[in-house]
């Protein structure tokens, strides 16, 4: 099974029976979506069945630590390799967190899009969903406690459009092709349309490469 371009419901059927070694592949490709979220000014599919796997990987190494030896030399060096992957865990699902905080109004409107479109490009876990909508609420009833019931009648709507805070696509990223791209256009420029040839780094706009993160076909440093 390739990790490099994973489909996330081929860690469902992984064998349990874990050893040190088939968690390498895996926790490359949780590393790498760390990092792509974390680089990325916008939220990007989500990988829950790759975190659901690696939070049975967990459980299952801490079952094998508490059947060692309390002298045995392995309890430390599988105690920092399970704070390793927790560490990814929890900043990955930080980071998402914060982008949805961050820009609640444009992911709430870009998913009831998805829906009335029949997309099956849904960026949002059920849970994160949840908080999303939750967070949304709170805010509308902090903004109008705070401010709007302060202002004359015909102020007080609630205009969400206007305080939506989108994803700054022009920002730069710096990146790795993972394979050969053709047909890079660079916006603003004359320029004829450029390859990225697989290993080279760029830095460009996230914009022009974000199909490419979301693919896998580059990887954000």
């Amino acid at each position: 099974m390739s990790y490099e371009v994973v489909n996330e419901n081929e860690f469902e059927d992984f064998n349990e029976e874990l050893q040190e070694e088939s968690l390498q592949e895996p926790l490359k490709v949780l590393k790498n979506a760390w990092l792509n979220e974390k680089f990325a000014p916008e939220l990007l599919p989500h990988k829950e069945n790759l975190i659901r796997f690696m939070m049975q990987c967990l459980s299952d190494m801490e079952e094998k630590l508490e059947s060692l030896e309390k002298d045995d030399i392995r309890i430390t060096i599988h105690t920092m390799e399970l704070n390793r992957i927790r560490f990814l865990i929890s900043s990955y699902l930080r980071t998402r967190l914060k982008k949805i905080e961050n820009h609640v109004i444009h992911i709430l409107k870009e998913h009831r899009n998805n829906l009335l479109n029949n997309s099956e490009e849904f960026y949002l876990t059920e849970s994160e969903l949840n908080f999303a909508k939750d967070y949304f609420m709170n805010f509308e009833t902090l903004f109008q406690t705070v401010a709007l019931q302060h202002m004359p009648e015909k102020l007080r709507q609630f205009d969400y459009e206007n305080l939506s805070v989108d994803p700054n696509l022009q920002s730069q990223v710096f990146l790795t092709a993972n394979k050969e791209i053709n047909g890079i256009v660079i916006p603003e420029t004359m320029e004829d349309p450029v390859t990225f040839e697989a290993g080279s780094q760029h830095i460009i706009q996230y914009g022009v490469i974000s199909k490419f993160i979301k693919n896998g076909d580059v990887q954000l440093l």
